[in-house]
């Protein structure tokens, strides 16, 4: 079967995070505007050291090439020159002050988070150290959270003051812990060699979940590396195959050329989402951002359900739910049982959703009750969804009564709620 989003890299990273286990790994051109390269900095913080020679000294060597492994070894020079471990408080310390330097700039890193947090990931991974994207440090608890979420489930719905934040791991440490800053010749071949959980925590990372980058430039040699294996493993650089393996991660990347478009996705992997930057300009960057933020929203899943589709809404405070209705066409919302039944005898329903309403306990019966009852002479038919809004305290209580009554499911979060509303409402799904 043809893939319908083949010709649109975009489209088919909608899909992907539709799809659900998408993480996003982040590098420094995501903080760039505020933070700028990681020449810049090795520079700034050259000059903030006590030794007053070490400056030209890196200057030089990073003049000698703009590989990584040139930055590095600067790097590495100004540790040799800072005792005790205080590299990275200089560092951190010079990070504080370009971010504060930069002034306006910081906000458009910062709507730049903002995008990303909208995204239903799984995990954000980044190598960036900076106060935008603040996280873990790496280590068993944060790992088994984000390789284990399928025991719990990743929230992936909610209102927009509810929204799941997924975890962050900040791989090469963070400015509220200096001293674990990462990004030494010395101190990358220790995490990579020495670390063996940081290492198979990428490599299972990158093999089981669909890896979005963004603002990495894969002058990484140890990334690429363990990128390296995964496809190794998937047998993606098959000599003997004709075909065009599936990409197994997507990358964000400025003016790719269709020859290197072409390499990245049959050799290393990558289905390339590209945008152009006319005179040096990253707006494209940020817009493509904003678009996948508005079409993997949990309203924007819920809306490609719900089209073509009628929903009513039954709650005494239609107002709180007018953020839904706002983007989701198709719902009525009303505040009573009576008017909720005016509204079954008349239209055609794909789906009621009710609040619980008061009596909670017995013996009086909840509003949930009083409309499934009424909804059972004559029999309208639609399925029935009761929300509890957060009624942790009797959950299994009222769920066995809302679903006595003659209910399709009960549920007490947004996040279950919206599930249930897509589950009813997909194609072939079991609604009753």
């Amino acid at each position: 079967m043809s893939d319908p989003n083949r010709d649109d890299p975009e489209q088919a990273l909608i899909a992907a995070i539709d799809a659900g286990r998408c993480v996003a790994f982040v590098g420094a051109g995501l903080s760039f505007p505020a933070v700028g390269g990681w020449r810049d900095l090795l520079l700034e913080v050259a000059k903030q050291s006590r030794d007053p020679s070490i400056a030209a000294v890196v200057a030089e060597l990073i003049d000698e090439g703009t590989d990584n492994v040139s930055l590095e070894a600067a790097a590495q020079l100004l540790e040799d020159a800072e005792p005790d471990g205080k590299l990275g408080e200089l560092v951190a310390t010079t990070i504080e002050a370009l971010c504060d330097r930069a002034g306006a700039k910081q906000d458009v890193v910062r709507q730049r988070v903002e995008y990303l947090r909208r995204i239903p990931l799984s995990a954000i991974v980044t190598t960036n150290f900076d106060r935008y994207l603040p996280g873990e440090l790496p280590g068993p608890a944060v790992y088994r959270r984000i390789l284990r979420a399928h025991e719990r489930g990743t929230p992936r719905y909610g209102s927009p003051s509810q929204h799941a934040q997924c975890p962050v791991v900040c791989l090469h440490g963070s400015l509220a812990a200096p001293r674990s800053i990462t990004m030494t010749r010395r101190a990358y071949r220790k995490r990579l060699h020495a670390d063996p959980g940081y290492r198979r925590f990428l490599g299972t990372l990158f093999s089981t979940h669909t890896v979005i980058f963004i603002g990495f430039s894969f002058t990484d040699a140890y990334v690429n590396e363990l990128r390296s294996e995964v496809l190794t493993l998937f047998g993606h650089d098959d000599e003997a195959s004709s075909v065009v393996p599936l990409p197994t991660a997507f990358t964000v990347l400025p003016n790719v050329t269709d020859a290197r478009r072409r390499f990245l996705e049959r050799h290393e992997g990558l289905r390339v989402v590209s945008y152009d930057t006319p005179e040096g300009d990253h707006g494209a960057f940020d817009r493509l951002l904003a678009r996948l933020a508005k079409h993997t929203s949990p309203l924007a899943r819920l809306a490609r359900a719900a089209q073509g589709r009628r929903i009513l809404w039954l709650d005494p405070a239609p107002e709180n739910n007018r953020y839904v209705t706002e983007e989701v066409r198709g719902i009525d919302l009303v505040s009573t049982v009576d008017q909720a039944l005016v509204r079954l005898a008349t239209c055609g329903y794909d789906l009621v959703i009710t609040h619980l309403g008061h009596g909670a306990s017995p013996p009086h019966a909840s509003t949930a009750e009083a409309l499934l009852e009424q909804m059972q002479r004559p029999r309208h038919g639609a399925p029935v969804v009761v929300f509890g809004s957060h009624a942790t305290e009797h959950a299994d209580a009222n769920k066995r009564r809302s679903l006595r009554a003659g209910a399709s499911a009960y549920t007490y979060s947004w996040d279950a709620l919206f599930r249930e509303i897509e589950r009813i409402l997909s194609p072939g799904s079991v609604s009753a």
